[in-house]
């Protein structure tokens, strides 16, 4: 007996192989993937923004005006002394969408509050830098970009 064509099973595993190569191609084609980071980002960048604000703004804690200088770029989830969003707790690496980035990527986010000298206003901003930076240059070098305000 001689039988000639494909068995159902190989005809399953054909089909498989071929929605799950579509599924991956089709995610990348329309950018999703991209866009969803990009929005994982910015919530990020408001979360970090809105602590520093708070923070900076806060009359029952004066080490907040000590400690974080204005028009100064910190590193938000660098664990140090000068870092006193981390040390307060207004910031934590453990709440919401950070628990799904790795240290690694965390430690690109960046913010600086910015006080206007004519009216006295306060405004915070978030930074994520991509390349090698130190200090201020991690919130204005062509690798910061900045993802939210507050």
């Amino acid at each position: 007996m001689n039988n000639k064509g494909f068995t159902l099973v190989e005809l399953l595993v054909v089909v498989a192989i071929l929605a799950i190569a579509s599924g991956l191609i089709a995610t990348r084609f329309f950018g999703i993937i991209d866009s969803s980071n990009e929005f994982e980002d910015k919530s990020i960048g408001k979360t970090i923004a809105e602590a520093a604000y708070i923070f900076y703004d806060s009359k029952k804690d004066n080490e907040g005006y000590k400690n974080m200088k204005a028009d100064t770029c910190y590193q938000a989830f660098k664990d140090s002394d000068d870092n006193v969003l981390l040390r307060k707790g207004y910031l934590s690496e453990n709440q919401g969408l950070l628990t799904q980035k790795s240290p690694s990527e965390l430690q690109k986010f960046y913010y600086k509050i910015t006080v206007s000298v004519s009216n006295k206003k306060k405004v915070a901003k978030a930074y994520k830098n991509t390349g090698a930076c130190t200090g201020d240059a991690c919130c204005t070098n062509s690798n910061a970009k900045e993802i939210a305000e507050y």
